[in-house]
């Protein structure tokens, strides 16, 4: 009678359905979903199990409810004839049935009713084939004392079963609730790696994605700024011809001029200052030397004095003042937005790269994939949960967002800044004809100003000898006045055209780091309207906690991802600075302050980031001396130093000075 009692209580246990029946819970679906992963069905269980532990080299797997009856073989320890060695038996289940239970007729107890074989938890053959282990154990109760037996589950091969002892259920699981589950210890790893991979895969995506935008927001600003660069030197030639031998035997020094411009756009540490004030200098010596007599010969110190006198004299009037200070202007902040830029991609490549914590591989573990182990399937996470366990997983990542939107502000305020008058392509484009109308001044002005070179420097020949020449360079170039400069009518429109489109595409980048937890839960999360069957980390229903904040210090009381807020990644501080660093040059720019961007080039084009454009790193801007200068006493007094026959007269002092 105790033998029929525990035979109907556990075969009822077992054909009673599962946690995991139902429409919507299936391990079937996660066998194919797992071997879809690229994972093998090895030690994956077919039905739910429940067990503290996998039994060493045999995994556990679950009931299997749809094995082929002709096949299926069953294992069962147990000791026979009163042997202590254990004997391991196997039978063909259909032959073993009919054999062993050919005088016991166990359905006759109403243990296996109609409803439920048609549950589809057993077959009559899988309810004998338990019935028939139970037989076997009830009649060697002696050698199995301590045995409760509640389940039958199967090995890896899914061809054999065995028993186990038993256990709570799911309490083998690391991450995912307690409770049925259709995972085992090994299948929990995988798809916890998995997970993480996957989500290290969807960041990085969306980096790629927005340093795409950043390199042809960057290419198409390059094309343009570098094609009204070139127009404006092709310029040169058809503004500058008319001077005649001033402008053929010079070309080499307009080119020099167009070139340090370039170099200086392309990141060079080159002063712009200093070598638009070399190249007024140089552009005077020449002037002058074209003025003066072919008998005089002007050495080149007397032509190094006339130079010097650019800054009291004013020969080109004020236009190399008014042309330095737009070119200068210009081209700061022109090369600004473009390292901007290249800076802003370059930290999005490094961020996106950082590994997430382990405490977050476990959130989105339980995230992700623990409503597969729960057969859940078809169920999506909640949005709010989803969204705590990202703002978690990116608490790090969302502290760049103050200062990246500062960053993006004062881009935009650059790039709306090439429209303003005077405009970037006027001051380009204007170029060959200020230098022009700087050199017609001098030659109009030029009997004035050597009167002026000669009480400075001296005559350099016979008094008087230079102004021949001088009104004859100013007869010749008197009929060029008439010019004037037109820009295109395009270049205008081509320039709002160019500076909407940045505007526009850098405000759609600002609140990137906030908003990559949204987008990573747009595609994981259930929809608005089904926020009551949702997973919600537990089981299938709404999901309760409140959304977190932005940032790691909001993060403390994350229900989902514990965190240390005390320990922040120091690669993504590091990027905050290098933000931080370029907001404060672009600033500086819309001020027109030379940047001087050494370090940045130094530290970028050493990390293979692909900051130097065209070829062209930064240079390291020449010192002010070729050597250190020697400092030398004043008046030539001797340097002061200690004798040796000095020292033993300090040998007091200091014992003194040690005592105190």
């Amino acid at each position: 009678m105790r033998l029929c009692v525990l035979l109907c209580a556990v075969v009822g246990l077992c054909a009673a359905p599962g946690s995991v029946s139902g429409a919507d819970r299936s391990c079937g679906d996660l066998r194919q979903f797992y071997t879809g992963k690229g994972f093998t069905l090895e030690g994956v269980p077919l039905t739910e199990i429940s067990a503290t532990a996998e039994r060493k080299n045999s995994p556990l797997t679950g009931r299997n409810l749809q094995q082929n009856q002709n096949q299926a073989l069953y294992e069962r320890p147990f000791a026979m004839n009163g042997s202590d060695g254990a004997h391991t038996q196997k039978r063909n289940t259909r032959a073993d049935t009919g054999s062993d239970l050919r005088n016991a007729d166990w359905c006759r107890f109403g243990c296996l009713s109609a409803q439920h074989i048609r549950r589809g938890w057993l077959t009559c053959q899988d309810e004998l084939r338990v019935i028939h282990l139970f037989t076997v154990i009830h009649l060697n109760v002696e050698k199995f004392p301590p045995l409760l037996l509640t389940q039958i589950i199967f090995d890896a091969d899914i061809t054999k079963y065995m028993l186990q002892p038993e256990a709570k259920h799911g309490e083998h699981l690391r991450m995912c609730p307690q409770g049925p589950t259709c995972c085992t210890i090994a299948m929990e790893g995988n798809l916890a790696g998995l997970s993480a991979q996957e989500t290290e895969g969807l960041i990085r995506e969306a980096g790629r994605s927005l340093q795409a935008t950043f390199n042809n927001l960057h290419r198409s600003f390059d094309t343009y700024f570098t094609e009204l660069h070139g127009q404006s030197e092709r310029m040169l030639q058809e503004v500058l011809s008319p001077l005649g031998p001033l402008y053929s035997q010079n070309v080499r020094l307009f080119a020099e001029l167009y070139a340090d411009l370039r170099q200086y756009y392309r990141g060079s540490a080159l002063h712009l200052e200093e070598n638009l004030s070399e190249f007024w200098s140089q552009l005077l010596e020449r002037t002058f030397k074209a003025s003066a007599p072919t008998e005089v010969n002007l050495s080149e110190d007397y032509l190094e004095c006339v130079a010097k006198q650019q800054e009291t004299l004013r020969p080109f009037g004020d236009i190399p003042r008014d042309i330095k200070t737009k070119v200068i202007r210009s081209f700061v902040t022109a090369r600004s937005f473009v390292q901007g830029l290249l800076v802003s991609s370059d930290v999005i490549r490094k961020v996106s790269q950082v590994s997430l914590a382990d405490e977050c591989t476990k959130a989105l573990m339980k995230l992700v994939y623990c409503p597969h182990c729960r057969g859940l399937a078809s169920v999506q996470p909640c949005s709010n949960y989803c969204s705590n366990v990202m703002k978690g997983c990116l608490a790090n990542q969302a502290d760049l967002d103050p200062v990246w939107q500062a960053l993006i502000d004062t881009m935009i305020q650059v790039a709306s800044s090439f429209s303003t008058e005077p405009s970037l392509d006027v001051v380009l484009s204007s170029i060959p004809m200020r230098i022009y109308e700087a050199v017609h001044h001098l030659q109009q002005n030029m009997d004035t100003f050597t009167a002026k070179v000669f009480q400075t420097c001296g005559s350099p020949g016979e008094p008087g000898t230079g102004t021949p020449n001088a009104h004859e360079q100013k007869k010749k170039s008197g009929s060029l006045t008439a010019y004037e400069f037109k820009p295109s009518p395009t270049a205008g429109l081509r320039l709002e055209i160019q500076v909407s489109d940045l505007s526009s595409k850098l405000r759609d980048m600002r609140q990137y780091w906030v908003q990559l937890p949204v987008a990573l839960c747009s595609k994981l999360a259930a929809e608005s309207n089904s926020q009551d069957n949702c997973w919600n980390g537990m089981t299938k229903a709404r999901y309760l906690p409140g959304v977190m904040g932005d940032g790691l210090a909001n993060q403390i009381n994350n229900p989902e991802v514990d965190l240390d807020i005390t320990k922040p990644i120091m690669k993504i501080r590091q990027q905050i600075m290098e933000l931080k660093i370029m907001s404060n040059r672009l600033k500086d720019a819309l001020e027109g302050k030379d940047v001087d961007f050494q370090d940045a080039s130094e530290d970028i084009s050493g990390s293979g980031s692909g900051m130097c454009l065209s070829g062209q790193c930064a240079r390291n801007r020449p010192g002010l001396y070729a050597y250190a200068p020697e400092t030398k006493p004043v008046g030539g007094a001797p340097t002061p130093r200690i004798g040796v026959c000095n020292l033993p007269l300090l040998l007091p002092f200091t014992v003194l000075l040690l005592q105190r």
